[in-house]
């Protein structure tokens, strides 16, 4: 497979993953992508984003724009549009007591107004029952370390992140989020 480059972001058409025929395999979808080639902020024209089309039947990949994204698609092709909202659901704080350095990205609220499922980090160096601070008078507490379960000092926390939350940006994005993230990272 051609190695792509800064001078040569495109690779040939006639380049393929391998075993095109099973699009399932995750082994098909390992690539090497050259840092430079990764976009640190998203196209002000979103319609101009790069489209991969895959043509299976030829065994090839071509690039394109996404606003020729109908030129692509079957007579009744049933189009599913995300109008799911990315939340600042990244909470940068500090342990209470030690002042350490502590990062809550809460997944999935309780039933009790207060608590979420999150990941944690550092979790092996947070204790049950350490209470974190986040700024704006947000605190939280460790309730299980097994299930990375949090409690708040407020109910419904999450009418509180547009204060003290961060836009959870994707690990390949080498930079901290800015407030043009909050409408940037939203579906399109």
């Amino acid at each position: 497979m051609t190695s792509l480059s800064p001078s040569n972001p495109k690779p040939p058409a006639n380049d393929c993953p391998p075993n095109p025929n099973n699009f399932f395999a995750l082994e098909a979808y390992g690539y090497q992508l050259p840092e430079a080639l990764i976009a640190q902020y998203p196209l002000q024209r979103r319609d101009q984003a790069r489209l991969m089309v895959i043509d299976r039947s030829r065994g090839s990949i071509r690039h394109d724009v996404f606003a020729n994204l109908g030129r692509y698609l079957p007579p009744k092709t049933l189009l599913i549009a995300n109008n799911s909202k990315v939340v600042p659901a990244r909470l940068l704080g500090r342990k209470l007591k030690t002042g350490g350095e502590v990062e809550v990205f809460l997944l999935k609220p309780s039933g009790d107004g207060h608590s979420f499922e999150a990941l944690l980090r550092p979790l092996k160096k947070i204790r049950e029952g350490e209470v974190m601070e986040f700024g704006h008078g947000v605190q939280a507490v460790l309730v299980d370390k097994e299930r990375r379960i949090v409690k708040f000092n407020r109910k419904n926390v999450l009418r509180h992140l547009s204060a003290v939350g961060h836009i959870p940006l994707p690990p390949y994005i080498k930079r901290g989020d800015e407030p043009s993230d909050r409408q940037d990272y939203q579906t399109v």
